[in-house]
């Protein structure tokens, strides 16, 4: 996206009272900006904002590009508007957090919360999608709209969180807003993540299930632990046992997966790649990963991939279909499950994962994220959007490490440490899916003191949880994870 300097002018078009020409505009003006935007929002539901253009949106208005132009300078000066009018904070939300839950009715409130902030998520879902892509690639105008639209939530969450803390019901160590920001964070991801429906195990309900766990953990008055396990209906089967057959019917399905390009033995025209050719393609995915770490990929083109590799359009051609083809090639080079990571979370069962190990993952994580965000920022995205050759890759890259905490979850579960209808692969894809969005966004200033530390102890909390069992929630070392010197001792 392009971006746009800030003027006088400008903030009096933002605030939808003046046109691009500086003129004021009255109720017919007013409806063909409506009607411009109404005709963006319909077209970004089916069309990537890559290949959204002008002229797609003034033939769906019934109108001109003249026409567009009077009211809004590029496609996505009209996407910023149309996002503008969005909030993450309804009023309904709002209300479900006017006090901290009773203890009864925690899980009910939870799962009402939850649920209910997935669903306004996917009513807009191609609109908050495209504002966290602009908000995370560094454009300060969609991230100042993704802060006013979460605000206000984040504000009464952490106020109830300050509430547990001085009655001795939530964590000490847990920053307020930091928690409030990493739970959205895993709520975000269940809502917008496109799942596979070739498994028919891991499901939105199953994801939400988790959710509603660590909310009510978060949010109740009393000892919510003991109630959570107290109240928690029979497993239909063993964790262990229906962990085991879904990593079974993974791995079955990995001989299907859908693939694109060329392989790398083959080029497009099914000819075999000898050493030079195998170089030259190497060479043409390294110069991608590059470029994605220094501009966005909607910048990135085909002739731009040929030059910085020393060779013709017509040879990138002969390996790559697109500019998407030679990402997807970049991304299978890449894993989301460092070995190091993997034994970490294999570390025998019956041997405590606490808070400082909790923390060490969360850390890791994050640090495997950032280096190699930019591929896996663009994989997450065409995956999102569909993209079945994305979705294998994204769902192979991160295989290992899900199993490893899918087994380990089964495994406490299977002492009662956990609810018996937590679903154990379900819950490992959203302790992992949160840590990815807390490693791939800016840290927006959502309050006070927010800091990346703040934010892993947060992550680290939930992780524990699920990793040890419910009753690790208001464990505590005997510092504070927030003492960094107490946390790099402890490792």
């Amino acid at each position: 996206m392009s971006e746009i300097k800030a003027s006088g002018q400008r903030e009096l078009v933002s605030r939808g009272r003046r046109n691009q020409l500086g003129q004021a505009m009255g109720a017919k003006g007013m409806q063909t900006r409506r009607r411009l935007l109404e005709a963006t929002a319909c077209l970004l539901k089916t069309t990537p904002l890559r290949e959204l253009r002008v002229a797609h949106i003034v033939r769906r208005a019934e109108t001109s590009s003249a026409t567009f132009y009077v009211y809004f300078n590029d496609v996505s000066e009209a996407v910023l508007a149309l996002i503008s009018e969005l909030t993450q904070s309804p009023p309904s939300l709002l209300g479900l957090f006017d006090a901290r839950w009773e203890p009864a009715e925690a899980m009910d409130r939870a799962h009402e919360f939850v649920a209910s902030y997935v669903d306004h998520w996917e009513a807009h879902a191609s609109l908050f999608l495209l504002r966290n892509l602009a908000s995370d690639e560094g454009d300060e105008r969609f991230g100042a709209v993704r802060l006013n639209a979460v605000a206000p939530l984040i504000g009464v969450m952490a106020e109830r969180i300050q509430e547990g803390q001085r009655a001795g019901e939530a964590p000490a160590d847990l920053h307020p807003q930091s928690a409030a920001g990493a739970l959205l964070a895993m709520i975000e991801r269940i809502s917008g993540v496109r799942l596979d429906t070739r498994n028919k195990r891991i499901t939105r309900s199953r994801l939400v299930r988790v959710a509603a766990m660590l909310s009510a953990l978060l949010f109740a008055r009393g000892d919510a632990a003991a109630r959570i396990l107290a109240k928690a209906p029979p497993a239909a089967a063993d964790g262990r046992a229906e962990t085991e057959a879904w990593i079974e019917e993974w791995i079955s399905m990995r001989s299907r997966g859908p693939s694109g390009g060329a392989s790398e033995r083959l080029n497009l025209n099914g000819q075999e790649i000898g050493s030079k050719g195998s170089r030259t393609r190497q060479r043409m995915i390294e110069v991608t990963d590059d470029l994605l770490r220094r501009k966005p990929l909607l910048e990135i083109s085909v002739a731009e991939i040929a030059a910085a590799a020393r060779t013709s359009t017509s040879t990138f051609y002969l390996y790559f279909r697109d500019v998407l083809d030679v990402v997807l090639a970049a991304v299978a080079q890449v894993t989301q499950s460092p070995p190091e990571l993997v034994a970490l979370v294999k570390a025998p069962a019956d041997q405590p994962f606490g808070l400082v190990k909790a923390h060490e993952l969360v850390e890791r994580y994050t640090a495997h994220w950032q280096e190699h965000r930019a591929l896996f920022r663009v994989r997450n995205l065409a995956s999102d959007e569909g993209d079945l050759r994305f979705v294998h890759a994204r769902r192979e890259a991160v295989r290992p490490l899900l199993e490893a905490v899918a087994v380990r979850i089964a495994e406490r579960q299977a002492l009662g440490a956990l609810p018996q209808d937590i679903h154990p692969p379900s819950a490992a894809s959203a302790i992992l899916a949160m840590i990815e969005r807390l490693a791939v966004i800016p840290y927006l200033p959502i309050g006070r003191n927010v800091t990346a530390e703040t934010i892993m102890c947060a992550a680290a909390r939930f992780s524990v949880v699920l990793l040890t069992g419910v009753e690790a929630w208001t464990d505590a070392p005997a510092g504070s994870l927030l003492d960094s010197g107490r946390t790099k001792q402890d490792r």
